[in-house]
């Protein structure tokens, strides 16, 4: 299985939260954290951010609602730290989520107002993202097309060779293996497969 860390901006979880439609990508992608398919990444001052907003008398969301999207974000995140950058974003209120992101190798950000972030490969909308897992689930992998095959900090250059592996053993009992596959453009892409011991 495809392993996906990801930060999750707050604008994507109240998108989700408010839709009356399972088809949008916000909702799509909140299905894949709840199954489990996307490991979202945190830290103390996103999560304040996540209960903040998501208790706004403006949405009315019910508690039950926020306190079971809060406790899986907590339960099965990564609450990780901050990687300073001197990058200067729009709003430097959203710049934890740009150093969380940066705080843990291959990850994500996810986030629907993409304007508000430098122009990164890991930091991508939620269809980019939806797509992102369905090109790394299909049949094909060892071919991925450009430039929806942006993992992590960016399709990697020639540092690693195609098809080559590192496994590493995960603290939780999964074996969590580098994987490294050729992009259509010919560039290196880098991802982590897990499996279960």
């Amino acid at each position: 299985m495809v392993k996906i860390f990801a930060v999750i901006d707050t604008n994507v979880l109240v998108s989700a939260l408010l839709s009356r439609f399972k088809d949008t990508s916000t909702v799509q992608l909140l299905q894949l954290l709840i199954l489990g398919e996307i490991t979202p990444i945190y830290n103390d001052e996103i999560f304040e951010e996540y209960q903040t907003v998501l208790t706004r008398s403006k949405f009315g969301f019910p508690h039950t609602l926020i306190d079971e999207t809060l406790d899986i974000i907590r339960r099965y995140g990564i609450n990780s730290s901050r990687t300073e950058t001197a990058e200067q974003l729009p709003d430097p209120k959203d710049a934890v989520f740009y150093e969380v992101a940066l705080s843990v190798d291959d990850s994500f950000l996810v986030t629907g107002n993409i304007k508000h972030f430098p122009k990164k490969p890991f930091v991508v909308t939620p269809a980019e993202m939806l797509q992102i897992i369905q090109e790394m689930k299909s049949p094909r992998t060892d071919l991925l097309s450009e430039p929806t095959a942006r993992y992590g900090g960016g399709i990697r250059d020639a540092r690693s060779q195609p098809g080559m592996t590192r496994q590493t053993a995960g603290h939780d009992g999964i074996n969590n293996q580098r994987t490294t596959k050729q992009t259509a453009a010919g560039r290196s892409l880098s991802y982590t497969e897990s499996h279960t011991t």
